[in-house]
Order: C-alpha cells, then sequence, then structure tokens
C-alpha cells in the first residue's frame, strides 16, 4: 500500500493554494489551519508561516507547525494574522460557522479568511443529510 507522502508528495502545491497564495503580500503573517503536512507553506515563500493541526502537527519538527486546536492556538495568538487559511477542513465538522468564528478572531482587523472546499460533499455531510430521494 501507498503511504500517504507517496501519494501527495510534501512539497505539492494544489490549484487552491496558488489561488490563495495571489492574495497574500510579502511579509504577511499567515496562519494554516489543519495544515496536514504543510504543503501550503511552500506556495507562501514570500510570507511568515504557522500551521496548526492537533493530528499532524506533533509529526513535524519545525517551529512553526504546531499540534494544536484553533481554539488553543488563540490562547496566545488572537488577531495575530494577516491572513488565516483553511484549506479542506470545515466540511469536516459537526460545527464549521464555530470554527470560521474562530478563524475571524484570529486573523488582524482588515485581514484576510481564506477557505477552500471540495465541490463534493464530505462523506461525513451525505451520511448525515436526509434523503431528497435525488441522484447526486
Amino acid at each position: 500500500m501507498s503511504s500517504h507522502s507517496e501519494l501527495w508528495p510534501r512539497d505539492a502545491i494544489r490549484k487552491e493554494f496558488m489561488l490563495a497564495a495571489r492574495k497574500i503580500s510579502r511579509g504577511d503573517q499567515v496562519l494554516d489551519v489543519g495544515c496536514g503536512i504543510a504543503s501550503f507553506r511552500h506556495a507562501i515563500p514570500h510570507a511568515s508561516y504557522v500551521g496548526i493541526d492537533p493530528h499532524f502537527g506533533k509529526n513535524h519538527t519545525e517551529d512553526n507547525i504546531h499540534a494544536q486546536t484553533l481554539g488553543e492556538h488563540l490562547a496566545l495568538h488572537a488577531g495575530a494574522y494577516d491572513a488565516v487559511c483553511a484549506f479542506e477542513v470545515l466540511e469536516h465538522l459537526s460545527t464549521p460557522g464555530a470554527m470560521f468564528a474562530d478563524m475571524m478572531r484570529a486573523v488582524r482587523p482588515g485581514g484576510l479568511v481564506i477557505v477552500g472546499v471540495p465541490h463534493l460533499p464530505s462523506a461525513f455531510t451525505r451520511s448525515a443529510a436526509p434523503s431528497s430521494g435525488m441522484v447526486d
């Protein structure tokens, strides 16, 4: 069986990363929520990157990647970022609005909140949604 890194290289830059990177200015402080293997940092070498992920963060040895939830991170870093991003995270949560509100608390006034979600619902949202009788 292939490992995650063989399927998606650590330095892979997805199209959604490139779209987001266009909005991030040189020197911006950027928080990547649910950073996974922290691939987004490769799309923004011109910015200061911090990644948080309570699951993947513990596998990183870099100083700027932390095994924290956004709530834990906000205790010391509310309003500290020029941009706060979450790529393919919100669709996995039972209360995505709460996460979005916390992302708003993490960004400075006038800053950016960038969210990437897939076009198709996740298995969680598909199983939780009542059947409409329509075929997807």
